[in-house]
């Protein structure tokens, strides 16, 4: 399976201008037509990490990318019911999946495993956390948390709330 490394780390971005304190001054969209502007996960403040892995991915920091009690719960639920009611997808998969997007199949699944799992021997968990936070969708052309914090709230992501972080973190399951 290819590394998806070099696809996660080449996104397109805003460009933005911003005053000496941080305010912006105006931004355009980027080459895809999105609003996405990356920012180190020290910029994301104290709450959106910790809602993102609480909501997301509770055992983030102790699987090496694929989440193997959850693939277990997940195919036991989805057995028991006949019908797919449960996922078992990490942090790191959906980074694959968000870097290089392919038809959902059972198929491309596991190539999203397998990359996943390339992904977390070449970036910290805080560089996937990173890269994860900058580039998920949080509606129409909106990307990553800075855009997502400033279209929504007016503020910077590391300004938020708790209850702020926790919204956008709800629009992830749902974005439109």
């Amino acid at each position: 399976t290819p590394d998806p490394t070099e696809a996660v780390r080449s996104r397109p971005v805003s460009p933005v201008l911003l005053d000496d304190k941080g305010r912006m001054i105006n931004a355009r969209l980027s080459s895809k037509g999105e609003w996405c502007i990356p920012i180190p996960l020290s910029k994301m403040g104290r709450w959106l990490p910790k809602v993102l892995v609480a909501v997301e991915d509770k055992r983030f920091y102790d699987h090496g990318g694929v989440d193997f009690l959850a693939l277990g719960r997940s195919a036991w639920l989805n057995l028991k019911h006949g019908r797919v009611v449960s996922g078992a997808s990490t942090i790191s998969t959906q980074l694959v999946r968000l870097s290089t997007p392919r038809e959902r199949t059972f198929e491309t699944k596991v190539l999203e495993f397998f990359g996943a799992w390339k992904l977390e021997r070449a970036l910290t968990k805080d560089e996937i956390l990173e890269q994860y936070l900058n580039q998920a969708p949080f509606g129409g052309p909106i990307r990553g948390v800075e855009a997502a914090s400033r279209l929504y709230f007016g503020k910077r992501a590391e300004e938020l709330s708790l209850g702020e972080a926790a919204l956008l973190v709800g629009l992830l399951k749902g974005p439109t």
